[in-house]
């Protein structure tokens, strides 16, 4: 084989065999950091979602109780001819004996529906009663924000006024007989199974005509003592789970999975399809999914938690948060797949993949053009000079001969000496790459939440780690008194605009009391209450310090590169589309009468 194809191959090789396992190694360390830190801001968002629920389910439930209260102190007067008097206004016996609100008062008042069944008691006391419950419905209606929840009153006596925003003719398309007497919308207000008279939730229901799920909160009415029926609202789900139910989630393809205490399922995942078509039937097919059974049975709590387990389905991963929904006591797992996570560091890898082949193949190729002209060609030159004098075998000996110094000198050249630089700059990145692990360990992602005045609620044991305080310690401090002037001048301004309701993310370094200098990505994050006010912030920092030291690694080794083609004992150039010079090498730059390389680039 040529000397100079063996060069090629002995430095294209060195390249690969260093750039490649380094490669593969950054990968798989950066692969796993990523995965981490996602993992921690999924389930901070989760916790985030999650709890964004538990207010709206409170709300709804003082809103239940204090209209149960209102209409037990209101029904209990005695009726009034004007009450007698609206009745017979509004209401119309129907073709099939039923008695219903006039269409047209519906649909152009969007009031509340009225139902009576044909064998209904009309007399002054019942007339004045469903008016006065329409009434408090009417009034109560225009507190409800949400298009789908209903608002509704069921009688004992088979009776039901009912606002549904939704439809709003909803008594027009009750047939005469509608009984829900033994129907759980009634039956939680029964003395005999409520006895002390609270406010209770059904079972999730599927409502096929919206194709949604809904639960109702229920509360008795009692008047004078006696129990009259319930009032209740209906609220479908979509409308307390907004990021469970919409379709733009922040992965493609994420899999939601919701069930209620009993462990009936309100969100399937990956067979929502065919739990639509069946929820009553629906059972999961583990067998697609063996680790998802292993995830089911673990033990909740109202803080999210990540799954140690990767979830395996058609052939995709699955990164898994799992909580409990408050105050109903679901359960609650969201699955993210890890591909996408992944996507722009897989293409990042691609492409510094493609590019350092390229790099190995171009300059295997420079040298051994190099090698051909400055030693194979002086030998062939010195050969047929020889040829010329002596006899063809006193020649070939002669060749041998140099062509045997030569191999022993270039034991002692530049090409030995670059190599030896590659194995140096290898080894000084393991060593870097084992400090910034210990590093990066060291220090995981710090949480915190904040009031208005920035005083600290919470934090976690990573601040000890960072800022050598104990939480105890931290809480009720402010940012500033934790940070100091300088830290905290830096964060100030996304700090204002959080407040205002922004949704904020910035770089900050971090030096702890013993020095340490770190750089986090924090998000800042408004904490709003049931009446959507700011109250303060919740402040999340991942660590992207190793990301910075990739940055510099990757400078340091394209600097090698460049060092590698200045040392290059040949004259190396390279041009634009238009001919003119981007770059070249020492050696082209001497030759061409120019101090630098710089000074050639931008000439044709």
């Amino acid at each position: 084989m040529l000397l100079s194809r063996k060069l090629a191959i002995i430095v294209s090789t060195i390249i690969v065999f260093i750039t490649i396992p380094f490669a593969i190694g950054l990968f798989y360390y950066y692969k796993s950091h990523l995965l981490s830190n996602e993992s921690l801001v999924l389930q901070a968002e989760t916790d985030i979602d999650v709890m964004n629920t538990f207010p709206r389910f409170r709300e709804e439930e003082s809103r239940i109780n204090a209209l149960a209260k209102l209409m037990s102190l209101h029904l209990a007067a005695p009726a009034s001819n004007d009450e007698v008097l609206l009745f017979n206004q509004l209401i119309q016996r129907s073709a099939d004996g039923a008695w219903r609100i006039k269409p047209e008062v519906v649909i152009n008042d969007r009031t509340a529906g009225v139902f009576l069944p044909p064998d209904a008691k009309l007399d002054a006391d019942q007339k004045a009663l469903h008016m006065r419950i329409k009434k408090i419905i009417d009034a109560a209606s225009f507190g409800i924000n949400d298009s789908l929840n209903n608002l509704w009153f069921l009688s004992r006596d088979k009776t039901e006024v009912i606002s549904d925003i939704f439809t709003p003719d909803f008594v027009m398309n009750m047939s005469a007989d509608a009984d829900y007497t033994q129907t759980p919308w009634l039956t939680l207000g029964d003395p005999a199974t409520n006895p002390e008279r609270k406010m209770q939730w059904t079972k999730p229901t599927f409502d096929k005509a919206l194709n949604t799920w809904l639960v109702s909160a229920v509360k008795p009415v009692d008047v004078n003592g006696e129990w009259i029926g319930t009032i209740g609202q209906d609220m479908y789900l979509p409308n307390m789970f907004h990021n469970l139910f919409k379709k733009n989630q922040r992965y493609l393809d994420e899999k939601h999975f919701l069930l209620d205490k009993d462990g009936s399922y309100l969100q399937a995942g990956f067979w929502q399809l065919e739990f639509e078509v069946n929820p009553v039937t629906f059972k999961p097919d583990y067998n697609q999914a063996p680790l998802l059974e292993k995830l089911f049975k673990q033990k909740l709590s109202d803080k999210a938690k990540i799954f140690t387990d990767e979830i395996k389905f058609k052939n995709q991963k699955y990164i898994a948060i799992y909580t409990t929904v408050m105050p109903m006591d679901w359960r609650y797992y969201r699955l993210v797949p890890i591909e996408p996570i992944l996507a722009p560091l897989n293409k990042l890898f691609m492409t510094m993949a493609i590019v350092l082949g390229l790099m190995g193949l171009l300059i295997g190729a420079l040298i051994h053009d190099a090698v051909n002209k400055t030693i194979i060609d002086r030998i062939n030159n010195l050969v047929r000079k020889v040829l010329k004098q002596k006899s063809t075998s006193f020649a070939q000996g002669i060749s041998l001969n140099l062509e045997g110094n030569i191999k022993d000198n270039l034991k002692l050249d530049d090409i030995d000496l670059a190599t030896e630089g590659f194995d140096n700059a290898l080894q000084q990145l393991k060593d870097n790459e084992r400090e910034l692990s210990l590093l990066i360990n060291s220090i995981p992602g710090t949480v915190a939440r904040v009031n208005r005045e920035l005083r600290y609620e919470y934090v976690n044991k990573t601040y000890e780690l960072v800022f050598r305080k104990r939480p105890k310690w931290i809480i009720g401090k402010t940012m500033l008194e934790l940070q100091g002037e300088a830290m905290f001048s830096r964060a100030e301004p996304y700090v204002k605009r959080a407040l205002s309701g922004e949704r904020c993310s910035f770089e900050s370094e971090v030096v702890s009391e013993t020095g340490k200098r770190n750089t986090e990505l924090v998000h800042l994050i408004p904490n709003v209450d049931e009446n959507n006010q700011i109250i303060g912030l919740f402040v999340l920092g991942i660590d992207i310090t190793q990301i910075k030291k990739a940055e510099a690694e990757l400078f340091a080794s394209h600097s090698l590169l460049k060092t590698i083609i200045d040392i290059a004992p040949v004259q190396i150039f390279w041009k634009d589309t238009e001919s003119r010079y981007l770059g070249a090498n020492k050696a082209f730059a001497l030759d061409s009468n120019l101090k630098s390389p710089n000074d050639l680039v931008g000439k044709s």
